[in-house]
C-alpha cells in the first residue's frame, strides 16, 4: 500500500498519531486521509495464534495491551 501512496507522489506518513485515538497505519496529512490497518497477528485471534519465541514475555505483553485497544473505535 505505501509503494502505491509513492507512486502517485502522496507524501505520506507512517504510524500517524491522532489525537485521542490510535494510532493510524499510513496517513497522507495533505489530504486528510488516514487508513488504520487491521492484522490477525497483531490482534493476538486465536484462530492465527502465532508466539514468537524470542522475547516472548514482551510480546504476550505487548499483543494484550493490542486486545484491549481493539475495544476503542477506530474510526
Amino acid at each position: 500500500m505505501r509503494w502505491s501512496h509513492a507512486d502517485r507522489g502522496l507524501r505520506y506518513r507512517v504510524v500517524y498519531p491522532v489525537p485521542g485515538m490510535a494510532r493510524r497505519s499510513v496517513a497522507v496529512p495533505n489530504a486528510k486521509l488516514a487508513v488504520f490497518m487491521d492484522g490477525c497477528f497483531w490482534q493476538g485471534w486465536p484462530e492465527h495464534d502465532t508466539q514468537p519465541r524470542a522475547n516472548s514475555d514482551w510480546w504476550a505483553a505487548k499483543l494484550q495491551r493490542n486486545k484491549c485497544n481493539m475495544r476503542r473505535p477506530t474510526t
